[in-house]
C-alpha cells in the first residue's frame, strides 16, 4: 500500500472510545488506526469525545415492556449481573485509585487529539477536518450515542467508518431505526468489525456493507514491539488479563494450573474485575511487553487475544456468560477464521495450554486481510 504515500494528504478527525483509563485494548485501537494513517501519509486526529458517565444505571424503558417479559430469565440474570458489576466498579475503584497505568502519558506521547467535546458542542462547533471515520470498538449499538454516527459532521464532508461493532446486537429497535438508517445513509463507506454487524445492516436496508479487519491487526508485532516496554524477567509466566464481565472460567483454575506447572502469573485486570488475588498495574507499553514475553496468554478479551494473535503466544480465550454471550461473536468470529477456535476454554484450561497450536491460519489471515482491508480504507480516503 506504499504507492498511497505519494497521494494527497488529508486532514482526517477519527471519533472512537478513548475514555478509558484501565481498558488497554481500547487505547489500543484507537493508537493503531491512528498510527495506521499517519503510516499512510495523512493528517489523523482523534476527536475527543466521552459519551455518558460510565457508571450510569442501566434504565427501565416503559415501551420495552414486552420484550422484558418474554425474555425474562435473561434480563433478570443481566439485571442482576450488572448491579454486582457497579457494586465491584465501586471497589475496585476503591482498591486502585492510587495507581497510575500511565494512560494520559501514552496519549501524550502517542495519540493525536483534540480538546474533550461533547454531543452538544460536537454538533454546535465540530473540529474541522477533510474526513469524518468512526470506529473501531463497539461503538454502534441500539443508538443513542449518535456523534460515533458521525451526526455532527458538516453536510458535504466523507464519512467513513472502520470496523465499528455492534456488540453482536442482531435487532434495532423500531423506534431508532428511522435516525439510524438516516446517518448510515450517508457513509461513503462502511466497513464493519463482524460479519453479524454486517447482516444487521443489510436487514435495515444498507447496501455495499462489508467486512474488515480490527485496527489493531492493521500493524504487525514488530510495530508494538517498537513502543512495547518489555518485563526485566524471564519468561516462565502467564499473562492474564481480565476484564469484568462474567466469565466461564474461574481465575482460581489459572493460579492452580500455574502451581501444578511451576509457572508464574502476572495478572493484570480492567472494567471492575475483583478477586482475592494480586494483580499488576501495567501501563499500555508494560502491557504489550508482558503479552510479547509471556509463556502462555490467557484472557477474556477480544483485542488481547488478538495481541496474543500478533505475537504468536500460545493462548486460551474464556467466553463470556451470564446475559453477555452475544459479545462472544467479535472473538469467536475471528478464530474461527484463524482456524483456531479449540483455544477457547471448554471447561479445562490445561487441556487448552498443553496442546499444540498452529498459528500459520491466523498470520495468513492477518497477512491477507490487513492488506485488504488497508486498501478499502485508503481507496475510500482517497477515491
Amino acid at each position: 500500500m506504499g504507492y498511497h504515500q505519494n497521494l494527497k494528504r488529508m486532514k482526517i478527525g477519527v471519533i472512537t472510545f478513548s475514555f478509558s483509563k484501565d481498558n488497554y485494548g481500547q487505547i489500543l485501537q484507537c493508537y493503531s488506526l491512528q498510527k495506521f494513517l499517519i503510516n499512510m501519509n495523512q493528517d489523523a486526529f482523534l476527536i475527543k469525545y466521552d459519551p455518558k458517565p460510565q457508571d450510569a444505571k442501566p434504565q427501565f424503558k416503559p415501551q420495552n415492556i414486552i420484550k422484558y417479559l418474554s425474555n425474562f430469565k435473561l434480563y433478570l440474570q443481566w439485571w442482576l449481573n450488572n448491579n454486582k458489576e457497579r457494586n465491584n466498579h465501586n471497589k475496585y475503584n476503591q482498591d486502585s485509585e492510587n495507581t497510575n497505568r500511565g494512560f494520559n502519558d501514552f496519549f501524550k506521547k502517542f495519540i493525536n487529539c483534540t480538546e474533550l467535546y461533547t454531543a452538544k458542542s460536537l454538533t454546535e462547533n465540530p473540529p474541522h477536518a477533510d474526513i469524518y471515520v468512526c470506529g473501531s470498538d463497539q461503538i454502534w449499538g441500539t443508538g443513542g450515542d449518535w456523534p460515533f454516527y458521525l451526526s455532527f459532521v458538516p453536510e458535504g464532508k466523507k464519512r467513513i467508518a472502520y470496523a465499528p461493532s455492534m456488540g453482536g446486537i442482531s435487532k434495532i429497535p423500531e423506534d431508532v431505526k428511522p435516525i439510524m438508517t438516516s446517518l448510515l445513509a450517508k457513509f461513503t463507506f462502511i466497513g464493519m468489525r463482524e460479519q453479524s454487524g454486517k447482516e444487521t445492516l443489510t436487514q435495515l436496508g444498507i447496501p455495499n456493507v462489508t467486512t474488515v479487519i480490527d485496527p489493531t491487526m492493521l500493524l504487525t508485532s514488530e510495530d508494538y514491539s517498537k513502543i512495547a516496554k518489555m518485563p526485566e524477567r524471564d519468561g516462565n509466566y502467564i499473562f492474564v488479563y481480565f476484564l469484568g464481565k462474567p466469565s466461564e472460567c474461574d481465575i482460581s483454575e489459572i493460579y492452580h494450573f500455574a502451581e501444578s506447572h511451576g509457572i508464574d502469573v502476572v495478572y493484570v485486570a480492567s472494567g471492575g474485575k475483583i478477586d482475592k488475588y494480586p494483580k499488576t498495574y501495567a501501563s499500555i507499553e508494560e502491557w504489550i511487553g508482558y503479552i510479547a514475553k509471556a509463556k502462555f496468554v490467557i484472557t477474556n478479551s477480544f483485542h488481547c487475544t488478538v495481541f496474543a494473535l500478533l505475537y504468536n503466544k500460545p493462548f486460551s480465550t474464556i467466553l463470556l456468560n451470564k446475559g453477555y454471550e452475544r459479545m462472544n461473536c467479535r472473538v469467536e468470529e475471528l478464530l474461527r477464521e484463524c482456524d483456531l477456535s479449540e483455544r477457547i476454554y471448554r471447561g479445562n484450561i490445561s487441556s487448552v495450554l498443553s496442546s499444540d497450536i498452529d498459528f500459520s491460519g491466523f498470520n495468513s489471515y492477518r497477512k491477507r486481510y490487513a492488506s485488504a482491508s488497508g486498501k478499502l480504507l485508503m481507496d475510500a480516503i482517497l477515491e
